[in-house]
């Protein structure tokens, strides 16, 4: 298997020639739109107040809702206005009720984070973000074991833009590639984790790497053939230890994203991450591809992911196929999408009772269907069916949970 080894000439080499592309013509990378972005037909008394004049004093500044991830592109006054602190939150509720499987209906508090930004010139940034969440995890006799909220520290970085056009580089405690695009594609973080972070179901399966994590990246988005966008890409480099843990053998992550968007809204992606977390644990690699459409009508995603594991110890070599559909509803009062997903996820449990993703575990169909909708731009409520068939080798199966769910999402 063919290693990756990245030289401080090789890392330089790389910023030469990026540095060479052109910048997009607004000279900052833009994310593709996010659910937290003003719809059109929102009163103008809903819309928040214009930020105050540039000032050389550090205040509060009322900017758009953030994306679930806090990515730095929600703040577009970076760009235009002096020093300033920006905070905010986001909460996660639910109410679910089962239809099948061995859960109580339950209110749940899954996530809720705070997040402060320091934002002092057009370059330079500091973001911090803790989150609360409870843990749940299969007790006793199969059932739901859940811990009290604690706080996480999940993000803390120095940001710089624009070091070269159309650059963002971020240091210290950082959201994986991987994980800020696959979510930002989504839009839906709310109804539980993603696949590659362990599935929507109630016992799910392990995290292909860690999301979060103490290292370095750098981003860019560049015009290429007078197409806007058509080139971007993200690299980090990481401890691989997770947001709870610190180095300790020496052996780094690497992950790198490359996006080709040869015409707006149509995006082709693919993600790779190397990891050698040392001790029992085996070197990996994981991949992913994305086909996303984007329009004013909503958006389709279509991802393959692949694993590979070097060795016993792992989770196994294993395969997720997923695909959604967010589609606006125009004929309703209020803005409201209709959101469809489906995941076909490789693994189950093991003979100790962990889940991995090997084929020979089996595997399990995940599916979503729902209607969200947004009274004011800052809340998300969504009314869905969500369920999973754990299935054997040869197709039978062992174990169906399905549940209604009313979620709900503050960002403000």
């Amino acid at each position: 298997m063919a290693r990756l080894n990245l030289s401080p000439a090789w890392l330089a080499a790389c910023l030469v020639v990026l540095g060479t592309l052109p910048a997009r013509a607004d000279s900052l990378p833009v994310m593709p739109p996010g659910d937290w972005q003003p719809v059109p037909e929102m009163p103008a008394s809903e819309m928040p107040p214009t930020p105050p004049p540039p000032e050389n004093r550090l205040k509060l500044a009322p900017v758009p809702a953030p994306r679930w991830h806090l990515s730095p592109f929600q703040f577009p006054s970076q760009a235009g206005i002096g020093p300033q602190l920006v905070v905010g939150g986001q909460i996660f509720s639910n109410f679910h009720v089962p239809t099948s499987g061995f859960e109580p209906e339950a209110f749940d508090l899954t996530r809720a984070r705070i997040y402060a930004n320091g934002i002092f010139n057009r370059t330079w940034s500091g973001h911090v973000v803790v989150n609360t969440k409870a843990l749940t995890f299969l007790g006793a006799a199969g059932k739901a074991v859940t811990q009290p909220h604690d706080a996480l520290l999940k993000m803390a970085y120095l940001q710089a833009m624009n070091l070269y056009p159309g650059s963002r580089v971020q240091f210290g405690m950082i959201i994986s590639p991987w994980f800020e695009y696959e979510s930002d594609a989504w839009g839906y973080r709310m109804l539980g984790s993603l696949p590659s972070s362990g599935g929507f179901t109630l016992t799910p399966g392990p995290a292909l790497m860690p999301f979060y994590d103490l290292g370095m990246s750098l981003e860019g988005s560049h015009d290429v053939f007078g197409v806007p966008g058509f080139f971007g890409y993200d690299l980090a480099v990481t401890n691989g230890e997770g947001n709870t843990g610190t180095e300790t053998d020496g052996q780094l992550d690497y992950e790198g994203r490359l996006t080709l968007q040869p015409v707006t809204g149509l995006e082709f992606t693919g993600i790779a991450h190397k990891g050698n977390p040392g001790g029992s644990q085996p070197p990996f690699e994981r991949y992913a591809g994305l086909a996303v459409v984007r329009g004013g009508w909503g958006r389709l995603v279509v991802e393959g992911n692949w694993s590979h594991d070097e060795g016993l110890g792992g989770i196994g070599d294993g395969r997720i196929l997923g695909g959604w559909a967010v589609l606006n509803l125009p004929f309703f009062p209020l803005p409201t999408r209709l959101v469809l997903r489906g995941d076909r996820i490789d693994g189950g449990p093991t003979a100790s009772g962990a889940i991995d993703l090997d084929p020979a575990s089996g595997y399990r169909y995940e599916s979503i269907a729902g209607i969200a909708f947004k009274p004011v731009r800052q809340v998300t409520i969504m009314l869905d069916n969500e369920n999973a068939d754990w299935r054997h080798v040869d197709g039978t199966v062992y174990r169906n949970t399905d549940q209604v769910a009313l979620h709900t999402q503050v960002a403000f």
